[in-house]
């Protein structure tokens, strides 16, 4: 009995090795699982230290500096035109000329004035000089010579008067040739030759075109910042149409003296150039103004990180 208990024993012991070792050849040939991905490439850039503007940008206008109405000043038919719709004109420039010849009759007049008052001067004044001595030895009253030097005094104010109206006559005469008093470019024009206009006609507007004004607002805590760069006349300030099609920068040149208490916003303008005349005022722009400077700031080029994020989307692909 015990011979037997040995012996199964034995063949318990031989069959579990023999499942052991089937069971590791079995898993010494199991498949393989699919080979992993490989680890996406990296880009790597090098950041920069370097000081770094911070600039807010505003709506604004273009103004000009100067814009002129011209009215006559005095009453008359235009005779002459001196220029075309929308042309440039120099400061100086002929832009009218009322018919003059009403003024000239004017002036003529005038003279012809002088020339009455001075003989009665003159005849005053020999009065006064022959009845001097009459009256020193009491030939005549001192009323009659009184009255004399009262005639003389009374011409010198007259002829005075008349010199005067003279001058009138002659400014009057200069006003019917209206001229531009500053250099830029025309409107068209409100009146034409044969029109007749008086004191209270807008006869056309100039328009100085460069350099231009460009009026924003902005906000009251960029006011050290403007002082800052209207003090060290800094031009760095932009003003540029939507998409880039015109792009001009220019310096500070008026800051108003209160903020606007209902948008806490301040009137500014800057001053741009326009020499090549491919601006015009009323026209509405982006000022890009610089509020502030980063120092020592850290910054990653956009041009890497562009290639990179254009990488990463062609690997999605």
């Amino acid at each position: 009995m015990a011979e037997q208990t040995d012996t199964n024993m034995k063949k318990t012991r031989f069959i579990a090795a023999f499942t052991l070792i089937f069971a590791a050849a079995a898993c010494s040939r199991a498949p393989q699982g699919p080979a992993g991905m490989p680890p996406s490439p990296v880009r790597t850039t090098k950041p920069t230290v370097s000081d770094v503007a911070i600039h807010r940008e505003y709506p604004g206008m273009t103004m000009s500096v100067r814009t002129v109405d011209i009215i006559p000043r005095v009453s008359g038919w235009i005779d002459t035109q001196g220029f075309s719709n929308g042309q440039s004109v120099t400061d100086g420039q002929m832009l009218y000329m009322i018919d003059p010849r009403p003024y000239r009759v004017l002036v003529e007049k005038a003279k012809a004035d002088i020339a009455v008052v001075e003989a009665e001067l003159k005849n005053a004044t020999d009065k006064v000089v022959r009845n001097r001595p009459l009256v020193e030895v009491s030939a005549i009253s001192q009323e009659a010579f009184d009255q004399m030097l009262a005639n003389q005094r009374t011409a010198e104010a007259n002829l005075d008067a008349r010199h005067a109206a003279l001058d009138e006559a002659n400014l009057n005469l200069s006003f019917t040739r209206i001229t531009s008093p500053v250099a830029g470019q025309v409107s068209a024009t409100n009146k034409y030759a044969g029109t007749s206009v008086t004191p209270q006609t807008t006869l056309v507007t100039v328009r100085q075109m460069d350099p231009l004004w460009v009026e924003f607002e902005p906000v009251d805590s960029d006011i050290p910042a403007l002082r800052r760069m209207q003090l060290a006349d800094d031009k760095s300030t932009q003003a540029s149409l939507p998409g880039g099609a015109w792009t001009r920068s220019g310096k500070v040149v008026f800051i108003d003296n209160s903020v606007n208490r209902e948008t806490s916003t301040i009137r500014t303008r800057i001053e741009v150039p326009n020499t090549d005349l491919m601006m015009a005022p009323g026209a509405y722009v982006t000022v890009k103004l610089q509020v502030a400077e980063l120092k020592d700031a850290i910054s990653i080029p956009a041009t890497r990180r562009r290639r990179h994020r254009h990488y990463r989307r062609s690997r999605r692909r």
